[in-house]
């Protein structure tokens, strides 16, 4: 973001001269532009007379150079310095009006003093405070000098950006490792370091400074003389900004010799703080995520100075003179290559080249691509995520989800749980700190393909290519890139074929119930020779495919005493699933309570939690399930059972029940659309299609919420899609019933009435036919067609339970108003 500019002239442009003593009574004539118009002139007087800058110079330099020890006692040299800079504040902001408002506004500014007076530039402007004690600086002020010419225009380099290193004698070499580390990560086109005798854009010099001569010690006295037109010129060096008798300081001279950026100190410095501003600016400039110009790295080093080491005052000392603005952007450091064993130097062999040039053709920023029926090896080329300054992930199949673990602490993110769903969500929200960046993932099957559409916030800077090894079904608003050969020579992971009761298990999370009941026969004849865990796992499936099918409740009241002998907490667990289908929920209440009690692990305290939160959100008044969702989730959270599915279908229950809680609520809903990204990214990892519906539908519900009908609609649409495809009935019926309420409400009752008629002509309504008759009659109220409205009423009264009582009101108002109208 550009910076506004406020330029302060002070006196009369010309050659330096000496420097004179301040006087209270001196008068220099000023002219103010604020943006590069003229909006103020007048004469300005310093505040501090020769006594008072002195004093002020004298406590800075105090402060600079006292131990570390003697710093906390170290009030008085503060106060000195604290009340000459609010002294000078006040007395800049009194010049007129559009200034003092410039400085009290907030965002990326500058104040340019420039003037040619030596005086005037040796007073403390570093040291200025506002009237409640702040720094400018961290509202983004930058105060920096100016001599003969400044230019707010950015001036960018061409890379590479070239570096020289000068370390003069006898230094700690504390500010060595920074540039040397960033000399070391950068690549040869970003950054290099100059030539011997070539001029380098960029010159770091740490040395001791001479307070006495205005110089510092170098081996080569004459070099600065000589250092002219770089683009930053970086005195980690003690008083190399000390203002001379004979009108001069040596960061001054350089900035008259046009070099752009000069950074000095009007003090010594301590080598140990020059090392650790150094090592902070450099990381700013060129590895900042995302970077920032030179100027705001330095303004945000005097604010972190001012807040962390108040009474060493350096933040008084720190000084920048400038030329012109200065454009890095060309230098800026590539982003991190993760993991790190997922990358190579070696040249991309014919298999990488096929998908770098995949990445090349459909790789546009904020996209996500999919290769089917091709492969790679295990390290990428370095080549390949060339053209991304940001981040590049490289995730593998079988063990993306460790790739996954090693890059989330070098991206800055931390996932709220271990589910590799989480780490995922967490990874693209770091990403997004990352510009330009590239996620890489090979291997890739079906699942990962179906995640990742869910995703609710694709950072718009980031390039996704998912490269599978088999064919995949390319979801809608992903981009099929061309397909790789069939015949590869690379090795590719292949996943040892699933057993049986594996088989039924994914049956069971994908919603195939039919299909697991087939196999539940082959399965129970085995059993009597499997461990109690695995018996456990056979009838917690048997169970939920059993009575998820129509005339199968006495298999699934089999398998629950079943359960009873072998896990008593499971067995539990599900009896309060059965009560509360049968709208026993006081019985159900009893067994959560029970399997909490025989819990022995977060993981099903989390889950026996959660059945109770979601029995308490049925109620009109919530009873206390705002608590137990987030006890349940802490519980679940905390848990570390990357590899049982009781877990990892708890956890995505959770998020999506919690939310739907609050949407009802019409509550936090900016809150909710996080818990939904997670709960369908977890979900659809796992292969859980019916819950991946269910969290659908419960997006629908908010977007309907926000007046957001579009939205709604591809939601639900897509949760009808979904439950078609697995046949399930009832939840088939629960998103056409919503996407009918979302076409009334939205104001196409005529759409509304079509989906309505055509599931009842078709006998699809699966036992629905009161609801889906109500909805009828609505569109047809609404259409104005009242008789029509009438029969449709008359059919869902004959078919709806007395408990939907409010319904059979509206629908009997309906009917008895039509009906009082006479025939047409």
């Amino acid at each position: 973001m550009a910076r506004r500019t406020a330029v302060l002239r002070l006196g009369e442009v010309g050659p330096p001269g000496e420097l004179r003593a301040l006087d209270v009574q001196r008068e220099y004539p000023f002219e103010l532009t604020i943006d590069g118009r003229v909006v103020a002139a007048g004469s300005f007087s310093s505040p501090l007379g020769d006594q008072g800058w002195r004093d002020a110079a004298t406590q800075i330099e105090r402060a600079a150079q006292a131990e570390e020890r003697e710093l906390s006692s170290l009030r008085r040299p503060l106060e000195i310095v604290r009340s000459a800079g609010r002294h000078l504040f006040a007395s800049v902001a009194q010049l007129a009006p559009e200034l003092r408002a410039f400085l009290a506004d907030a965002g990326p500014r500058r104040l340019v003093i420039f003037t040619s007076r030596p005086e005037l530039h040796a007073l403390p402007w570093e040291a200025m405070i506002d009237q409640q004690w702040a720094h400018p600086a961290s509202a983004d002020l930058s105060i920096v000098h100016a001599a003969d010419r400044f230019d707010p225009i950015p001036a960018p380099i061409e890379p590479p950006l070239s570096v020289r290193i000068v370390i003069g004698p006898g230094t700690e070499r504390k500010t060595l490792p920074a540039i040397e580390g960033l000399l070391q990560r950068a690549s040869a086109r970003r950054i290099v370091r100059a030539p011997e005798g070539a001029v380098a854009a960029m010159v770091h010099v740490e040395a001791h400074g001479d307070p006495e001569k205005g110089t510092i010690e170098l081996e080569r006295a004459d070099f600065l003389d000589t250092q002219r037109s770089a683009t930053m010129v970086l005195l980690w060096s003690c008083v190399s900004n000390l203002m001379q008798p004979w009108g001069e300081s040596l960061a001054m001279k350089l900035h008259r010799q046009a070099n752009r950026l000069v950074l000095g100190f009007t003090t010594p410095v301590r080598e140990d703080t020059a090392g650790d501003l150094a090592r902070r600016f450099y990381d700013a400039v060129f590895e900042g995520r995302p970077p920032v110009d030179p100027e705001t790295a330095l303004t945000a080093l005097r604010a972190a100075l001012y807040a962390e080491r108040l009474r060493a005052c350096e933040w008084a000392s720190l000084s920048v003179w400038l030329n012109g603005a200065v454009d890095l952007d060309a230098a800026v450091l590539d982003g991190p290559r993760l993991p790190a064993d997922g990358w190579t130097t070696a040249a991309a062999d014919e298999e990488w080249r096929f998908v770098r040039d995949q990445l090349r053709t459909f790789g546009r920023r904020g996209c996500i691509a999919v290769v089917p029926n091709a492969t790679a090896g295990p390290q990428a080329p370095a080549d390949a995520a060339a053209e991304y300054r940001g981040a590049a992930i490289h995730l593998r199949q079988p063990q993306w989800t460790a790739d996954l673990d090693a890059c989330l602490p070098r991206l800055g993110a931390r996932a709220p749980s271990a589910h590799p769903g989480d780490s995922l969500v967490a990874a693209m929200k770091a990403l997004a700190a990352f510009p330009d960046s590239v996620l890489i993932w090979t291997g890739a099957g079906q699942p990962e393909v179906d995640a990742l559409q869910w995703l609710s916030h694709l950072p718009p800077g980031l390039t996704i290519l998912l490269v599978s090894p088999g064919a995949v079904a390319v979801p809608v608003g992903l981009i099929e890139a061309a397909s790789g050969s069939d015949a590869s020579t690379s090795a590719s992971v292949t996943a040892a074929a699933p057993d049986a009761l594996e088989t039924l298990e994914a049956c069971e999370r994908a919603g195939r119930y039919s299909a697991g009941v087939e196999r539940w026969d082959a399965l129970v004849m085995d059993a009597a020779r499997w461990d109690p865990e695995r018996l456990r796992r056979l009838y917690a499936a048997g169970y939920w495919c059993f009575i998820r099918q129509k005339g199968r409740r006495a298999e699934a009241a089999a398998c629950l005493d079943a359960l009873d002998r072998v896990a008593p907490s499971e067995a539990a667990l599900l009896r309060g699933n059965l009560a509360s289908r049968d709208h026993h929920n006081d019985e159900a209440l009893r067994r959560y309570r029970e399997a909490e009690r025989l819990a022995a692990n977060p993981r099903d305290e989390g889950r026996a939690l959660l059945e109770q939160a979601y029995l308490a959100s049925q109620r009109p008044d919530g009873g206390g399930a705002e608590v137990l969702f987030r006890d349940a989730l802490s519980r679940l959270e905390s848990a570390n059972e990357r590899d049982d599915d009781r877990w990892r279908s708890a956890l995505g229950r959770a998020l999506r029940d919690y939310a739907d809680m609050l949407v009802k609520l019409n509550d936090r809903l900016d809150e909710v659309e996080g818990y939904l990204e997670r709960a369908l990214v977890i979900h659809a990892i796992d292969g859980r299609t019916s819950q991946v519906a269910a969290a659908l539908e419960t997006c629908g519900h908010l977007e309907r919420t926000r007046g957001q009908y579009a939205k709604a609609e591809q939601a639900a649409g897509a949760a009808v899609v979904l439950q078609n495809q697995f046949g399930n009935t009832v939840g088939r019926l629960r998103s056409m019933r919503e996407l009918i309420e979302l076409a009334l409400q939205s104001g196409a009752p005529a759409r509304a009435l079509a989906m309505a008629e055509r599931l009842l002509a078709t006998d699809a309504a699966g036992g629905d036919e009161g609801r889906i008759a109500a909805l009828a009659a609505r569109a047809s109220w609404q259409l104005g067609d009242i008789a029509k409205a009438a029969d449709w009423a008359d059919k869902a009264l004959a078919a709806l339970p007395p408990s939907e009582r409010d319904q059979r009101v509206a629908l009997g108002i309906i009917r008895d108003v039509a009906r009082s109208l006479g025939p047409p």
